[in-house]
């Protein structure tokens, strides 16, 4: 069954998602940063909400994962990464079920909304 999704706004870029800091013992670390954190806990919301009204459920097979998104400012694939995490967590399976991943961003005659559209489809 596919799994269509619109989280409305703009994804957060790759460079406001990750910060570096020390960790225990001085170490290095990179984290996610509050603010996509903040934005991740809405995203899984509306994410969670469409799962339900859809009816979808997991069943084990290989899965497509299409993107897309009308920021025409942001690297095309700065997003797949955190998206692809968010989505299957709240949805509860392991992304090793993401075999294919495809992203297309929208041009301003495609969409007049700011957004992210995002397919979850088995593939047969």
């Amino acid at each position: 069954m596919t799994l269509n999704i619109f989280i409305p706004g703009k994804c957060p870029g790759f460079n406001d998602t990750y910060k570096v800091g020390k960790g225990r013992g001085g170490k290095c670390r990179m984290y996610i940063a509050p603010k996509v954190k903040e934005w991740i806990n809405k995203a899984s919301l509306i994410v969670g909400a469409a799962a339900a009204e859809q009816e979808w459920g997991f069943k084990e097979c290989l899965y497509e994962f299409e993107l897309r998104f009308s920021n025409q400012k942001q690297d095309v694939d700065a997003p797949l990464k955190l998206l692809i995490d968010m989505v299957t967590r709240k949805l509860g399976f392991d992304d090793k079920y993401i075999k294919k991943a495809t992203i297309d961003r929208l041009s301003k005659e495609e969409s007049d909304m700011i957004g992210i559209w995002i397919t979850l489809k088995p593939i047969t």
